[in-house]
């Protein structure tokens, strides 16, 4: 359901773990249902999303993808097996180059790094599909290393493209944000943007850190939708042989 909100999209500091200055350095680098093309045009996009992503929760399959910044770049793996709505969103933007050229507007050392929405200002973006997307939760994805991804909202249910990287253990956002994915390869970088000096009102980067573009290596979303299809041929193949 799209919600709108003039709310600044921000993740809560925490005061005693940032006041200490300590960072955690702990991190280690189909069954498909078959339906056919009248059943489809019975559903809603939103409801062959949703069968979408319960069969992608069965498939134990990840994204890969390299976001290319002016620092440096940063391999991603996105957790479409756990997540899969808010990885599908989140790949569908960086395939339209959605993030191109847009900034990483806030980064608070010890904690974490945030970008994602175009306007740079931490006011704006919204998911792949328009407006906001709900929370997505997995037990198994928790903000407990360095390297997490996962998304900024400014409340429950308020989800839209912007994101952030963890550059320590910040169990207090357990699900209240949503946890994706994490950093693969690149962790250098990660270590350079972290030193990069900000305003210390505003926590945004003294220096420009931008997004120039995204590679994406690996969707099992593509692959999904080829399946799907060559299930719904195989099908009405079938039909087609039987009414003979």
């Amino acid at each position: 359901s799209e919600k709108k909100s003039t709310e600044k999209v921000s993740i809560p500091v925490p005061r005693s773990k940032f006041s200490s200055g300590r960072m955690s350095a702990s991190f280690t680098s189909t069954a498909l249902t078959p339906f056919t093309q009248h059943e489809l045009a019975l559903l809603s996009d939103d409801e062959i999303r949703e069968r979408r992503y319960r069969r992608m929760l069965k498939t134990g399959k990840k994204a890969y993808l390299r976001m290319h910044t002016n620092r440096g770049d940063l391999n991603l793996q996105l957790d479409c097996d756990m997540a899969p709505r808010t990885c599908h969103s989140f790949l569908l933007l960086c395939a339209r180059g959605y993030y191109d050229n847009v900034v990483f507007h806030r980064l608070i050392m010890s904690f974490m790094i945030q970008g994602g929405d175009p306007k740079g200002t931490g006011h704006g973006g919204e998911c792949a599909w328009g407006g906001k997307m709900k929370d997505e939760f997995h037990p198994k994805l928790k903000h407990k290393d360095r390297g997490i991804l996962s998304m900024a909202n400014s409340g429950p249910d308020t989800n839209g493209s912007q994101f952030f990287i963890t550059f320590g253990e910040c169990s207090h956002l357990d699900n209240i944000h949503c946890v994706f994915g994490r950093l693969v390869g690149g962790m250098e970088v990660l270590n350079r943007l972290e030193l990069v000096k900000v305003d210390m009102k505003t926590k945004r980067p003294n220096k420009e850190i931008l997004i120039k573009n995204v590679s994406i290596f690996s969707n099992p979303f593509d692959d999904d939708e080829s399946e799907e299809q060559e299930i719904i041929r195989k099908k009405q193949e079938k039909v087609e042989e039987e009414r003979k």
